[in-house]
């Protein structure tokens, strides 16, 4: 696989393989910041300790509001040096453990019931299941749409969904699954254009839906978890090289990190959960849009 970019130290564009990329190449690529080729290569123990606290933090923050890993963590972890099909199926493999364990959590906590003929696990298992297809009709678009504007699409689209909850009484609408279909595959299709976007469609749709705001946040964990996994099994099957240190750490972090992000929801009112959900979806959706245009911090 071959990546195009930008070199902003030659002003020129450049093609570049992941396994041979240098870390300029892939900051200039992926990230567009001045200041990251100047960063070091971390070895050893102080790198792992280093993705597994980062990995953790993120992971607490997605499992409690539903949304978030997978844009924050993967750049972080370019950052400190891994390629970006080193990443990829890191990220994946943790969000599904990380979303099979929470969903346990949440269940066991009673934030959700996950019966075997709730409504919850059938939202979750339709969910997954349409994910799964949804990602593969998502990459095929992303081949034709510039990472730009696709960007800025799911910048957009997390902007609103934190926005539209504050506004559940005047917005909601009726539970139907066909609705919940449509919501499935949109968040499946974000998920394939740009690796992010399901968890805001999802956990938002949900809750506009008349779903529990903690249910709908773990019928998200799972039913992403479905998503990942098929991921990472195609990244497998494929003959793809997966460096299990770095998915052993990522996945140690997000497991930590999802027992607790169980708990402060089963703490956590309601109310506050909606806002902290709107403030994390405004943040992301800044970034996100920033980092497509190339703006302020992310200038390059």
């Amino acid at each position: 696989m071959t990546l195009g970019g930008y070199d902003p130290s030659t002003a020129e564009l450049v093609s570049i393989t992941p396994q041979k990329a240098t870390e300029e190449q892939i900051c200039a690529r992926f990230l567009n910041c001045r200041f990251i080729s100047h960063l070091i290569y971390l070895e050893g123990f102080v790198r792992d300790i280093l993705v597994i606290g980062v990995s953790f933090a993120l992971g607490l923050i997605d499992l409690s509001v539903g949304m978030g890993y997978g844009f924050t963590v993967t750049p972080i972890l370019i950052l400190l040096g891994y390629t970006v099909t080193e990443t990829i199926p890191a990220v994946l493999m943790a969000s599904f453990l990380g979303g099979i364990l929470s969903s346990l959590s949440h269940h066991q906590l009673g934030n959700v019931h996950f019966d075997f003929e709730s409504r919850a696990l059938k939202m979750a298992i339709l969910m997954g299941g349409i994910g799964a297809l949804g990602v593969l009709l998502g990459v095929s678009f992303s081949f034709n749409i510039p990472e730009q504007y696709t960007q800025t699409y799911i910048g957009i689209i997390t902007l609103l969904s934190g926005v539209f909850i504050q506004y559940k009484k005047q917005l909601s609408f009726k539970f139907t699954w066909l609705r919940m279909t449509i919501m499935g595959l949109i968040g499946a299709v974000n998920k394939g254009l740009t690796g992010g976007g399901y968890g805001p469609v999802i956990t938002s749709g949900g809750i506009l839906s008349g779903i529990d705001e903690k249910a709908a946040i773990a019928i998200q964990s799972l039913s992403e978890s479905f998503v990942s996994i098929v991921g990472v099994l195609y990244y497998w099957l494929s003959g793809n090289y997966i460096l299990w240190s770095l998915t052993k750490n990522t996945a140690i972090g997000v497991v930590l990190s999802a027992p607790l992000a169980a708990y402060f929801v089963k703490k956590t009112d309601k109310d506050d959960i909606k806002k902290i959900i709107t403030i994390i979806s405004v943040i992301m959706s800044a970034a996100i849009i920033m980092k497509a245009w190339n703006l302020f911090i992310f200038a390059g």
